[in-house]
């Protein structure tokens, strides 16, 4: 009852919190819907938006004007490559940026007029799959050509260097390895990657099992290396997720786990806490990341999140003004409907994922999210605080349902 009524106050005071940014806003809204809509149409007329991922149909070619940005947005094991031969051949190829699990990267476009521009993605066989596109070039409306060709002459040949995993950007992923143990109810200590949808697993220093629902994350057959962080501590074989994946140190506090250090302490299954002795990068292949009610797992004995942050901070950023809410938290109340449909129905025989294994109940609504942190701060506080009271009352409704005497006990 008491987390309940926690969450219930959090969920108000929050709602007042947003309420009164709003009101503050409100004085410079007209100016700022004025500025935004002269940024808005020069972006438009000087940038290009292109959704980068195996297509189901290849790619149509675009033409673009000297100056104009591509901007590459992806979720998955991706890269973003250009390949002066014209065609998947990787000679010559230089790299625009390397591989991540999610990406968004700006190309300018500075070739000669009249030339054409092949740009693919390099993992596996993600450019014999079509995922490469052909921008021709054409002059700038007001601007002279530039005489640079896109790729300096040279007698040599090229050796393109192999494409190693690299650090996830940020917001780059959110997962644990397959290498990671977890403690089931029924079939003891597993892999991350024998976990299977209705396992119940520890979540927490109350000895508390609780039904994995869904999997934000679940590829079990990826050939592309993803990085990892292996953290050790005195007592744990390590824990191994990425970087800014949630992990519990001292105080019951949800940090990303790129800003623990060696000496930080970390919450044990045992409610006890321990110091991080080691922390190193790791490879793997396969990345999981199992839901549970409680929005908490226990990995390799530490206390850990099923979610992860998508911008640089543990606590939701809008252009600049932190809310008092952290990712961990938002993830738990925003999994609502999801959680609800889970527990009528089964979801082990609904449950979709797209080619770089996340699971369509989670990629929708993190682009959609991920769009909206970047917008001005009027934009994404108003979408902010209509998209946070809708989930608020889904996530009373879960509560009505699950603790009916939550709310005879609020009413009495």
């Amino acid at each position: 009852t008491t987390e309940y009524r926690i969450r219930f106050s959090y969920c108000f005071f929050l709602t007042l919190f947003m309420k009164s940014i709003m009101n503050r806003l409100a004085g410079v809204f007209t100016l700022l819907v004025a500025a935004g809509k002269a940024e808005f149409l020069r972006r438009a007329q000087s940038s290009i938006d292109i959704d980068w991922r195996i297509p189901s149909e290849p790619y149509d070619p675009i033409t673009a004007e000297v100056g104009t940005i591509l901007n590459f947005k992806w979720s998955g094991p991706h890269n973003l490559v250009l390949h002066p031969s014209g065609s998947c051949d990787t000679a010559g190829a230089v790299v625009i940026a390397g591989f991540s699990l999610r990406g968004d990267v700006d190309y300018t476009v500075e070739a000669d007029a009249g030339s054409t521009l092949f740009l693919a993605c390099d993992i596996g066989s993600h450019c014999a799959q079509d995922m490469y596109i052909e921008v021709t070039v054409v002059p700038a409306a007001d601007a002279p050509v530039s005489p640079a060709p896109v790729v300096p002459a040279t007698d040599a040949p090229v050796t393109p260097a192999p494409v190693e995993p690299a650090p996830s950007p940020p917001g780059g992923g959110f997962c644990f390895s397959g290498a990671t143990l977890v403690e089931t109810r029924d079939r003891g200590s597993l892999r991350m990657d024998q976990l299977q949808i209705g396992d119940y697993v520890l979540v927490d220093e109350s000895k508390t099992y609780e039904q994995i629902y869904s999997f934000g994350h679940f590829d079990q057959k990826s050939v592309v290396a993803a990085e990892f962080l292996e953290i050790r501590t005195v007592t744990s074989s390590g824990i191994e997720m990425t970087s800014d994946h949630f992990i519990f140190i001292e105080g019951n506090k949800a940090v990303p786990a790129s800003s623990i250090s060696v000496g930080d302490k970390v919450m044990l299954a045992s409610g006890e806490t321990d110091a991080v002795v080691s922390i190193k990068k790791v490879s793997r292949n396969g990345i999981f990341a199992p839901f549970t009610p409680s929005g908490t797992i226990v990995t390799n004995g530490i206390k850990s999140s099923s979610f992860a942050t998508i911008q640089d901070s543990r606590r939701v950023s809008l252009s600049g003004i932190e809310i008092p809410i952290t990712y961990h938290q938002l993830g738990v109340i925003f999994e609502s409907p999801h959680r609800l449909v889970c527990r009528y129905f089964n979801c082990a025989l609904y449950e979709t994922y797209n080619e770089e294994g996340m699971s369509n109940w989670v990629e929708m609504p993190m682009k959609a999210f991920q769009w909206m942190v970047q917008q001005h701060a009027v934009v994404s506080g108003i979408l902010f605080l209509c998209i946070f009271a809708a989930f608020c009352l889904m996530n009373l409704l879960e509560m009505a349902v699950l603790k009916p005497s939550f709310f005879t006990f609020l009413l009495s």
